[in-house]
């Protein structure tokens, strides 16, 4: 029979059957750069836009005649358009008019944008703090910040795992992190931390 597992997040101490259990994320401390409306309403329309088959040349933060950001594909996409604007950004009275010019359904671009948005949250943050850091980014630098991401994912984080039993011994081993939680195999716990 397979003993229960434990899950633990990242940075979190526990106690589970009077053992002390840590874990530590290896390596520096993620830098977190603050992410601005204008860095954010841009990486929408950049991460709608490479996951809907369009190449972007290039795209801004800094403002110029008449907008804020702006961001330059290689076609129009009314779903790249409408990306903003389906998750609740601000500032997009252009994009909804440009949809509607390309004679596309606001609400079904946008449908199909939030799906879009929602399951690459990462890749927007990514974007976002890749045009926050050099305020114009051309279409590499956005596959670098969004090959970054999807990397990382790939080879998965590492962290190191600390256990200390109720008779004072201790183990030490690196684990692979899941959505910044690792799984505790439960033998460590049932039986002690010797194995």
């Amino acid at each position: 029979m397979r003993s229960p597992e434990a899950m633990i997040s990242i940075d979190q101490t526990q106690y589970i059957n009077n053992f002390r259990v840590s874990v530590k994320r290896d390596g520096p401390e993620p830098i977190h750069t603050p992410i601005g409306n204008t860095a954010m309403h841009e990486a929408k329309h950049i991460v709608a836009a490479v996951h809907n088959g369009t190449h972007v040349r290039r795209a801004t933060i800094s403002p110029g005649p008449g907008y804020l950001g702006l961001t330059e594909l290689s076609r129009p996409d009314a779903v790249a358009a409408a990306a903003p604007h389906a998750t609740g950004c601000s500032g997009t009275g252009h994009d909804v008019h440009i949809v509607g010019a390309m004679g596309h359904d606001l609400d079904s671009v946008s449908s199909i944008a939030r799906s879009i948005i929602a399951n690459n949250a990462e890749q927007v943050h990514a974007v976002a703090s890749a045009l926050e850091a050099k305020r114009t980014i051309g279409g590499y630098d956005v596959q670098e910040a969004m090959d970054g991401v999807r990397n990382k994912k790939k080879s998965g984080e590492k962290a190191t795992l600390f256990v200390k039993a109720p008779d004072g011994r201790e183990q030490v081993a690196s684990v692979s992190v899941h959505n910044d939680k690792i799984m505790l195999p439960g033998e460590w716990i049932m039986v002690g931390v010797e194995r």
